[in-house]
């Protein structure tokens, strides 16, 4: 069996957490998500900035901008039971998300780092595109 290889982007933890690996998508990505198998590896890239939690009255850290961690799925995206609506502040606007499905994960390494320009590279992509995803 071939295992599959995925790039996943993730916000920055806010200021005093630590970092985070957990997969999720939203309820309307779902099909994003439908060919993730156990034991496909993910690349996490984290952003040089993230959306703030409505309420929270943190700030993010800054990000690293840059792959920083290769985790394998342990199994495929299961919805999330008893997820909410969650809001966050751009600005002055607001967005909900509701982060319906979930892939648990083990982390391979954290350990490495790759920054944007190189996986641009790597990928294709023009030297300034930000991985933002949607």
């Amino acid at each position: 069996m071939t295992s599959n290889y995925w790039i996943t982007t993730q916000w920055p933890p806010y200021e005093g957490d630590g970092r985070d690996f957990d997969i999720e998508l939203q309820y309307h990505h779902k099909d994003a998500g439908q060919r993730l198998e156990p034991d496909d590896s993910i690349f996490i890239y984290e952003l040089r900035t993230g959306r703030v939690q409505k309420g929270v009255g943190l700030k993010r850290q800054t990000g690293r901008a840059g792959i920083i961690a290769l985790v394998k799925a342990i199994d495929c995206f299961k919805e999330t039971s008893g997820a909410e609506c969650t809001i966050f502040c751009d600005g002055k606007e607001e967005t909900k998300m509701y982060w319906k499905w979930i892939a648990k994960i083990k982390i391979v390494s954290e350990s490495g780092f790759v920054p944007r320009d190189e996986v641009n590279e790597i990928l294709g992509y023009s030297p300034k595109y930000t991985l933002t995803g949607c």
